[in-house]
């Protein structure tokens, strides 16, 4: 009785093992490919002139013209294209601090002057009416 038992301990993994193996019914396992996200993806707002006036409001009058806000939304994709909502886009913007890097005021083929955002736009500001200067990043 023993043998016995021992034996069925023994070739009971065994059959399993085969009859296991042998199902066609099993699916095979499938790999999934990671998806790369591209680096830009084009979206659009639609905003009416009253939604843009409550996002110039977030400003305080005594804001430098340099100062910034970022507004949050969410982006949908829908039959024309990817959308972001402009309801969400209104709410609670959210004061960003300049950056420290150094920038340039360039005309049409030149840098004209070079220094922090708000002295470049100190700068291409107080000549708007000669030049159409452009604000870039040193990077």
């Amino acid at each position: 009785m023993k043998k016995l038992f021992v034996l069925a301990l023994c070739i009971t993994p065994i059959a399993a093992v085969l009859f296991s193996s042998t199902s066609p019914d099993l699916p095979e396992p499938v790999a999934e490919e990671p998806k790369e996200e591209p680096e830009q993806i084009s979206a659009s707002v639609l905003l009416s002139k009253w939604q843009v006036e409550k996002m110039m409001r977030s400003f305080d009058g005594d804001d430098h013209p340099s100062d910034m806000r970022v507004f949050t939304s969410v982006v949908n994709n829908s039959a024309d294209g990817w959308r972001i909502s402009s309801t969400h886009l209104v709410r609670n913007p959210k004061n960003v601090i300049l950056p420290t890097t150094d920038y340039h005021v360039i005309d049409s083929s030149y840098i004209d002057f070079s220094g922090n955002l708000r002295e470049c736009v100190e700068y291409a500001r107080s000549y708007k009416g000669h030049h159409d200067y452009i604000v870039v990043p040193l990077k």
